[in-house]
């Protein structure tokens, strides 16, 4: 297995992880979610939960994109 290889396992084991955190906070979002109730009423909390939505969304979105290019690299260097 090329070292390339190695990297795109890597990062599809992680966008698994990942994934179950996408899926949770879309079920909530289903819900017809309310950070506020979330969150207690407490703001910072609710902004607090906000930040770690994005979070997740952006490394599974940059995960996705470099295994992407990793892929593209692997199939030209073949």
């Amino acid at each position: 297995m090329s070292k390339i290889e190695e990297l795109i396992k890597k990062y599809e084991d992680r966008l698994d992880i990942l994934q179950g955190d996408v899926d949770e906070i879309n079920d909530m979002y289903e819900e017809e979610f309310n950070p506020s109730d979330w969150s207690g009423g407490n703001f910072d909390d609710a902004y607090s939960i906000g930040e770690d939505h994005g979070e997740v969304f952006a490394e599974y979105s940059m995960i996705k994109r470099f295994i992407s290019e990793l892929e593209d690299l692997l199939n030209n260097t073949q």
